[in-house]
């Protein structure tokens, strides 16, 4: 827990509500986000064993502590969840993508290429026989990314049932 401790410690002055505690207290908040124990979380935060049960308890009232609290499991929370401009990139990556981009010079795939892009595959195996190694490499299709990313961005207009088209020709006839 010291190795997160020390990497959520970059950005705890981000936040305004945790930057106001004490240290123990950031402490205890980072301990509580993973233990969700206020007893274990004091306990780790360097509150005496014996006391643990009813620091944790005050802790977690604390007008400034709890707060504080929220605000990091809010920021936790954003952090995991993929934004609009995430997917966004992550559907032209994959919109983008072409099989001839990986092949190496004597036409095999080259899997470090593959991996270093970062496109997601829809499948990737390997058979392999006495004298002979067959890779079969199938990327996610292209126009279905180009689909998703229409629909989100608005480019296209959702198309009109029979019933809306009906409509408009019978309003046009009357004229």
């Amino acid at each position: 827990m010291a190795e997160e401790q020390t990497q959520a410690e970059l950005f705890l002055d981000e936040l305004p509500l945790v930057k106001e505690l004490n240290p123990k207290q950031r402490a205890f908040i980072l301990a509580y986000i993973d233990l969700k124990n206020a007893t274990k979380a004091a306990a780790a935060a360097g509150y005496s064993e014996r006391t643990a049960k009813v620091q944790g308890s005050r802790l977690l009232s604390n007008p400034r502590v709890r707060p504080a609290l929220v605000e990091l499991q809010d920021y936790l929370f954003r952090r995991q969840v993929m934004g609009k401009n995430e997917a966004l990139s992550i559907l032209s990556k994959m919109a983008r993508a072409r099989l001839s981009d990986y092949l190496n010079d004597d036409g095999s795939i080259s899997l470090r290429k593959l991996k270093r892009s970062g496109v997601e595959l829809q499948e990737l195996s390997k058979t392999c026989g006495e004298d002979w190694e067959t890779t079969k490499v199938k990327l996610r299709d292209p126009r279905q990314a180009i689909e998703t990313l229409s629909k989100m961005l608005g480019w296209f207009e959702p198309e009109k049932t029979e019933e809306e088209l009906t409509i408009n020709i019978n309003i046009k006839e009357n004229f």
